[in-house]
């Protein structure tokens, strides 16, 4: 998912910078190297097949079912017409879902355990989307697949990192574009993080003259088949405000796959025109921590009116955010009430392990995972007049091992899922569940306080620390 809303926002505010078209190479012109992020476009295809049947129209209405083989072809025949649109001319670079660090499977976690619990349609294909998950035999029988059908057909064109490489498909992409020398590139997702990367990429390697982000166009107010980004042109947009690196440090705040949203920084209300505002005009120089200090100093100036701004919008959209509700008085929001009610959320002191994950995040996109066994320990964000307090200084990361496919598989699996684990790793795992119950609560609590859509509600699970999984879990 990366940043939600995100896109939107870049359509709806950098309008030049994405072109709506069914045929991608109208507005790319010949690309060298088409990279698809495949688990991606596993979840376009799987998503299509678990829509329900209209019942209204279908007077004796069956479930549809379909065999692994089935689904894999049908991916197949996906990649085949997205390679076809795009007409690379030199290579097709595909990156699967490997091994994550810690700091996604933990997210990657909670997303498990809401959809496993999550209400379905009696009528839709009971498939169960953890299947695409590193590991699985699902993904061993897929990725066989796929080598079969696009060697035959792509030869040595075709370029794939599969599930048993660590590292998510959106971090293999750019690895293999900072290893590689082409003119024009294009990239497939739907991840928006993959803007924050590439935008890094534009920046830090410019002999990489055009790179364009490619994705379906889910909105219904367009009727072409696809969206693709200009990426050169988007980083020109940020930098006519101030540091583009600047800004994909800052964008951290709004919240991602690894670190919840600071409370005042909503797209919704204004977040990223917030940020744009206070970005450095300090060419491409790197953030240090005295520059962010200062950052945070002047953005916290307007914090309380932004915090109103998510207020009235919360107001407007029928959302509820007693927090928020109860620390406004007179048309204004008093921070230290709000600081007070929202601090009643977590235990201690995060402003420093927030800044931490700032940096881990911001190494991430410019250079790649800089720890495999670092997370965020906390569910929630401190407000900015907290973060121009960071006593933390220059975080150090160990880029130590990462998990083995097992070990990931117990790390994000609830245990009612346990059935997709392959037979060689399942007794294991048995065993290891049975020494760590205190992780698989029977219960939790979703916290949906400020937030209409279920992927922004905050999931309160466990995460499993790393120094346990590689203790407990050997397979």
């Amino acid at each position: 998912m990366g940043i939600p809303k995100f896109y939107k926002w870049i359509y709806d505010n950098a309008r030049e910078c994405v072109h709506p078209t069914s045929i991608p190479t109208r507005v790319t012109g010949p690309c060298d190297v088409l990279c698809i992020d495949m688990n991606v476009l596993m979840h376009r295809v799987v998503s299509r097949l678990c829509e329900p049947p209209e019942s209204f129209f279908n007077t004796s209405p069956e479930v549809v079912s379909y065999s692994h083989e089935e689904i894999y072809e049908l991916i197949v025949q996906d990649t085949l017409q997205m390679i076809e649109v795009v007409s690379p001319t030199k290579c097709v670079f595909i990156a699967i879902d490997g091994v994550a660090g810690m700091s996604k499977a933990s997210q990657q976690r909670r997303r498990r355990y809401v959809r496993t619990n999550a209400p379905t349609h009696p009528l839709a294909f009971p498939f169960d989307r953890s299947h695409i998950s590193c590991g699985t035999d699902f993904m061993k029988g897929f990725v066989e697949h796929l080598n079969t059908r696009l060697t035959t057909i792509l030869g040595t064109q075709l370029n794939i990192s599969d599930d048993t490489m660590p590292g998510e498909g959106e971090a293999k992409i750019m690895t293999y574009l900072r290893s590689v020398r082409y003119k024009s590139v294009c990239v497939y997702s739907v991840d928006s993080d993959l803007i924050l990367l590439l935008m890094g990429n534009v920046v830090r390697r410019p002999c990489t003259k055009r790179v364009w982000f490619l994705r379906d166009a889910l909105y219904r107010f367009i009727k072409e088949k696809y969206l693709i980004m200009d990426m050169s042109m988007l980083t020109r947009y940020v930098a006519s405000y101030g540091n583009v690196l600047d800004f994909i440090f800052l964008m951290s705040m709004v919240g991602n796959d690894f670190l919840p949203a600071v409370p005042s920084i909503d797209i919704d209300a204004g977040g990223i025109e917030w940020i744009l505002h206070h970005l450095s005009e300090d060419g491409d120089r790197f953030m240090t921590l005295e520059k962010f200090i200062g950052i945070a100093r002047d953005m916290s100036v307007d914090e309380d009116k932004h915090l109103y701004s998510i207020y009235m919008h919360a107001r407007k959209k029928h959302i509820a955010y007693p927090t928020l509700e109860e620390s406004v008085k007179d048309g204004s929001v008093d921070v230290k009430r709000f600081k007070t009610l929202h601090a009643t959320k977590y235990n201690g002191y995060i402003v420093d392990a927030y800044y931490e994950g700032m940096m881990f995040v911001y190494h991430y996109y410019l250079h790649g995972i800089p720890s495999w066994s670092w997370q965020y320990p906390h569910f929630y964000a401190p407000i900015l007049h907290d973060l121009q307090c960071v006593q933390l200084g220059v975080p150090t990361y160990k880029l130590d091992a990462p998990l083995s496919p097992g070990q990931q598989l117990f790390s994000i699996l609830p245990r009612r899922s346990f059935d997709l684990v392959p037979e060689k790793y399942r007794a294991e795992l048995d065993a290891a569940y049975e020494r760590c119950q205190e992780y698989f609560p029977s219960e939790y609590c979703v916290d949906s306080e400020g937030k209409a859509e279920a992927y922004e509600h905050v999931v309160i699970l466990p995460c499993i620390p790393y120094a346990t999984l590689v203790r407990e879990v050997v397979c």
